[in-house]
């Protein structure tokens, strides 16, 4: 593949991204011919590069620009953009090696996936000199690695004359790790940290280690771990964990019995936590009064000396901690269906069937989390819609 995409200056302008792969049908070699278990062999192999046009924050970045100024109240034309003709596409190489199987006279199908995906030139600011009139310049200098495995398999349990009944389960393993960040080895970003060595979504908070039972006041960690009375953004530390999951799956049933159909749905996040923003204002004892309460702060609060709890006092600074960030693994009920195909048995012309179906979704949900919804993908939980439940009525009509 040639892109030569006008938003990168022209000595990088033009990319060849090539990719390669190959697969062996292990079922036809002579080996495999006397056996009768499995009935479908492959292993599967590639390696390729792929662009990102999208990466960059302007069309025209690489170019220095000017604008409308003033000084000590006379107009002028001033310097806006620094320009950089050192800038590329953003690009992503992968690596993925797999094997499919089949046996059992094809009622059970297996996949396996080992990948690895290195995104490389990704841009990220760069410090100036303040010589220069500008702070920052994005570069191509960042590099993010995702490695895993992806499995699936897929079981006709049973398979008899108006009766099949099929079980899926599949799950993928994550590691995310950041391996450059040019001449930057952190980017802080409030309760969130880019680090050089950690996964993307990596937390960033001062660390909670409950409440002094002698005064009721919180008791916090320093740089170190160890316990200290003092709140200092100064001791924030990325020790507790990323949004993004390191394992997601998911599991199916499939039932059909005669014109009866019925499917169902399960997916899980595990390994994965959240800032839970909702709980701080929840639990705050700030003088702010604006928020509802927990219930618990009726009988957990601190009250006297000797109580064991982990609501803090009345009247203490209730601060961002690593107390708000929360579980949010998650196991869900995803969507049920049943549904009812009639087939006539003298159908007319313009009407062959129906199917008369109905539908769950988001129907139940387990999981740890005290806030709306485990289920989202940014870092600080907010207070956003969670998903909702529907219940859905249809009508198929084969013509």
């Amino acid at each position: 593949r040639r892109d030569v995409p006008s938003q990168v200056p022209p000595k990088n302008r033009e990319n060849i991204f090539w990719t390669v792969g190959a697969n062996w049908n292990v079922m036809m070699e002579k080996f495999m011919e006397k056996q009768n278990f499995f009935q479908d062999v492959r292993v599967r192999a590639s390696y390729g590069e792929t662009g990102n046009v999208n990466g960059f924050t302007s069309n025209f970045g690489y170019i220095s620009s000017y604008g409308a100024g003033s000084y000590a109240g006379v107009a002028g034309i001033v310097p806006t953009s620094p320009g950089n003709e050192d800038y590329k596409l953003e690009s992503q190489v992968i690596t993925n090696i797999g094997i499919d199987l089949a046996f059992w006279n094809n009622r059970a199908r297996f996949t396996a996936d080992y990948f690895i995906k290195d995104s490389r030139d990704l841009f990220v600011s760069q410090n100036l000199s303040r010589t220069t009139g500008f702070t920052a310049l994005s570069t191509n200098a960042a590099q993010v690695r995702n490695s895993g495995v992806d499995l699936a398999l897929s079981v006709d349990v049973l398979t008899k004359k108006d009766l099949t009944v099929t079980l899926g389960v599949n799950g993928g393993f994550l590691k995310n790790e950041v391996r450059s960040l040019g001449l930057l080895t952190e980017i802080p970003q409030g309760t969130g940290i880019i680090r050089v060595g950690l996964p993307l979504g990596s937390h960033f908070a001062v660390g909670f280690r409950g409440v002094d039972p002698a005064t009721g006041n919180p008791i916090y960690e320093d740089i170190n771990g160890n316990p200290t009375f003092l709140y200092s953004a100064a001791n924030n530390r990325a020790v507790f964990g990323t949004f993004i999951p390191s394992f997601t799956g998911g599991a199916t049933l499939d039932v059909t019995w005669k014109n009866i159909s019925l499917s169902a749905l399960f997916t899980t996040a595990q390994d994965v936590s959240r800032f839970n923003n909702e709980s701080f204002f929840y639990e705050t004892t700030n003088s702010n009064i604006a928020f509802n309460k927990r219930i618990e702060m009726l009988t957990q609060t601190w009250q006297k000396p000797g109580d064991i709890t982990s609501y803090q006092r009345i009247g203490t600074q209730r601060q961002f901690s690593s107390k708000d960030i929360r579980d949010a693994s998650f196991i869900r009920f995803r969507n049920l269906q049943v549904g009812y195909t009639f087939e006539p048995k003298n159908p007319s012309k313009s009407i062959k069937s129906f199917r008369l179906w109905g539908q769950g979704q988001n129907l139940f949900t387990w999981t740890k989390w005290t806030g709306f919804d485990p289920e989202e993908s940014n870092n600080i939980a907010t207070y956003e819609f969670p998903n909702p439940k529907t219940f859905t009525i249809g009508l198929d009509i084969n013509f």
